[in-house]
């Protein structure tokens, strides 16, 4: 929070000090100036005073967190970011500098379109769930077995109909009503309906392939053990083996990057 660095004497004016060229960054939940930078926030505090909250839970629900805490990552790559720029014009200029980042404001970027909607409309925009302005049908449909699920994007009226012909729905792939984006989104509750029951016939993977062999956007929602399987880590060797004092091998995470 804003005034301990201060407190320590390690404020950036006393370091310059010490040494003029000196890049410092400050990351406050609300910036160093401003009414509310006296304010402590953490990840979960960003997402509700940037705006994020709002747009995030079911249609007709209240405003929920995500559960990633989108204010610890977000910020730690604009840190990175602005760090990086700092020192590469103090290569070329000899001059060092303060860097002010207020999470709240960095976690805003997440959702333009909350703002730029109000500005062009007056629009107030809300929770849409899984679904999607420029794609239908969008959702995370129930399958066979227990908590089990299947994400799905059709964006375009082509995998629409690929969509169809991999169910089995041809009625569906020659209705009228849901040939185009706009006609498929007036009818949505309908289309997670006929998609939902046909998905909760399939394993979950079993169906992800089906849809992809088809050339549909589809994904199996993976649980942790599942992860511990899955070909694509495991054709990267992402799993490492490691000693664990009293359960010997266990499988860890290895680096993202090669």
């Amino acid at each position: 929070s804003v005034g301990v660095m201060a407190r320590f004497g390690l404020d950036y004016e006393s370091l310059r000090r010490v040494r003029p060229d000196i890049v410092m960054i400050s990351m406050p939940g609300f910036g160093n100036t401003g009414p509310e930078s006296k304010y402590v926030g953490y990840g979960m505090t960003q997402e509700s005073t940037s705006g994020l909250s709002s747009i995030t839970g079911y249609p007709g629900g209240y405003p929920q967190e995500t559960g990633v805490f989108y204010g610890d990552p977000i910020n730690a790559l604009f840190g990175a970011v602005a760090l990086t720029w700092a020192l590469w014009r103090r290569r070329h200029t000899g001059r060092g500098q303060f860097i002010d980042v207020s999470q709240r404001e960095a976690v805003s970027h997440l959702a333009p379109e909350v703002v730029l909607t109000y500005q062009m409309t007056g629009r107030i925009l809300d929770s849409v769930g899984n679904r999607h302005p420029a794609m239908s049908p969008h959702g995370c449909y129930p399958c066979a077995g227990e908590d089990n699920w299947l994400v799905i994007s059709v964006s375009s009226d082509e995998m629409w109909q690929a969509l169809c012909e991999a169910m089995g729905r041809m009625d569906l792939a020659q209705d009228a009503r849901l040939e185009t984006l706009l006609g498929r989104r007036r009818h949505e509750d309908e289309l997670d309906e006929a998609i939902s029951g046909w998905t909760r016939r399939h394993n979950h993977y079993e169906a992800m392939h089906l849809l992809q062999s088809h050339g549909v956007a589809a994904e199996a929602v993976a649980k942790g053990a599942e992860l511990l399987e899955d070909p694509h880590y495991k054709a990267r060797g992402y799993f490492q083996m490691s000693e664990v004092p009293g359960a010997g091998p266990y499988p860890t995470h290895g680096m993202s990057w090669k």
